[in-house]
């Protein structure tokens, strides 16, 4: 394999002995002691050709993922977020979005003033209903001039829906399909897997969360032909002018990568699958999915004792939704990992029978979203926010999607799961802000 980003990044560091341009750290020893890749963060220099060794990977990586153009990303999929609403903002003023869509979905409908169609309930269990076609086709029906779909593929947890449906009907009714790809980059490599590249009009990549990539490594790929101008206009506007050439670098290789290792991904995802088995056999509730790299366990109100005695043996969860712990893999495990992981859970000898899995409810929609982000508001004690309206979103972070929306009731459990969880968004110094009471609907 040729990766052209590293390759220009080498030439560059043989040649340049003495550098006098950004960035300010110079690589010098003192910094390469204690961040030894220093010598590979160079900045946009002519001399290194750089720049044409990005254009040259973009256009491998896109002939791998099948799209028409690709953009490598260093600043993460919330950017090609932006992106893409931004190239499809002209079509409408209405986007279907589910409701557990990523905060920077809702962050970029509202820098362009575009009204959600949230779809997908939570349950009782606290999880959000797949979107279906039928779904959608009515949502299209009452709102005609709603722009597509801007749709998470897969989920968090590893769950999809029909996106071959979803494509036939947008396609049919002339909207677009946006997917937010941001977990499911491997899925162009394994074979049985449906990659949402194969059906959107734009998507994003997010991956450094699979692949063999840095953090916030991302890919931005395109296949409706009208729509590419408007991306990467886009892509420029909300980038950074800085880009780091070793995070690129790193996204062109966990591509091509996982390209030529196609054979030992299938290997792999049947041991995690008949390790997923072997836990159900050991009395765990594991959660159903079409991702073989995430692992979701339900230990209901254990979950926050289960997640300390995994880190307590070196196990890190990705996740603690307040219910479930999330587990994900790469080929960057082994199966050693899968051995220990796998001896953790029989010590902790928790069964489907020993927990009781809290109910969790969603408050009422009182107002639209934009128009409750712009209500006037007031911040409250979280503590007593219940059955007040929330003039913002707020969450888990991870997995970073909104709870209550802005809009919506604060139920309790809503604030139990604010408050007792480590990571939260749309919670500051204990307030949050509520529409003023005057002016609820």
């Amino acid at each position: 394999m040729e990766f052209k980003i590293l390759k220009s990044i080498g030439d560059y560091v043989k040649k340049t002995p003495v550098r006098l341009h950004m960035p300010g750290h110079k690589a010098n020893e003192e910094f390469c002691k204690l961040f030894s890749d220093a010598r590979l963060d160079i900045t946009e220099l002519k001399s290194a050709n750089n720049e044409q060794a990005v254009l040259d990977a973009e256009k491998d990586v896109a002939l791998i993922l099948g799209a028409k153009k690709s953009k490598l990303l260093s600043d993460g999929a919330s950017m090609a977020i932006f992106a893409m609403v931004y190239a499809v903002k002209h079509l409408g003023s209405k986007i279907i979005i589910e409701r557990t869509a990523h905060k920077s979905v809702y962050n970029a409908l509202i820098n362009f003033g575009i009204e959600p169609i949230i779809l997908g309930d939570i349950n009782e269990n606290g999880l959000h209903e797949t979107v279906s076609v039928n779904e959608i086709e009515k949502a299209i029906d009452e709102n005609p001039d709603v722009i597509g779909a801007l749709l998470t593929y897969p989920d968090y947890y590893g769950r999809t829906f029909d996106i071959d449906g979803v494509s036939k009907l947008l396609n049919k009714r002339n909207k677009k399909l946006l997917i937010d790809n941001a977990h499911g980059g491997h899925y162009a490599f394994i074979d049985g897997y449906t990659y949402a590249g194969r059906f959107a009009d734009v998507w994003v990549d997010s991956v450094h969360k699979v692949l063999s990539t840095l953090n916030q490594g991302a890919i931005l790929s395109v296949n409706d032909r009208s729509l590419i101008d408007g991306v990467f206009e886009g892509a420029s506007i909300f980038s950074t002018s800085s880009p780091s050439y070793g995070i690129l670098a790193s996204v062109e290789y966990g591509v091509k990568k996982a390209d030529s290792e196609r054979k030992e991904y299938a290997e792999f995802c049947k041991k995690i699958e008949l390790f997923k088995r072997e836990l159900t056999s050991l009395g765990y509730s594991v959660m159903p999915n079409t991702d073989c790299f995430k692992l979701v366990v339900e230990f209901g109100k254990n979950v926050n004792m289960a997640e300390r005695f995994f880190e307590e043996n070196g196990i890190f969860a990705e996740m603690n939704d307040g219910k479930r712990l999330l587990f994900m893999f790469s080929l960057s495990n082994g199966e050693n990992d899968l051995r220990k992981l796998k001896r953790a859970f029989e010590r902790l000898n928790l069964s489907n029978e020993e927990y009781e899995t809290a109910v969790y409810r969603r408050g009422e929609k009182v107002e639209n979203y934009l128009k409750a982000l712009s209500c006037p508001f007031e911040y409250v004690e979280i503590d007593n926010a219940i059955g007040r309206v929330s003039a913002v979103n707020a969450g888990l972070f991870p997995p970073c999607y909104p709870l209550v929306v802005a809009g919506e009731r604060i139920t309790k459990e809503t604030v139990k799961l604010l408050t007792e969880s480590a990571g939260v968004f749309g919670v500051n110094d204990g307030k949050i802000k509520v529409i003023k009471e005057e002016n609820e609907r």
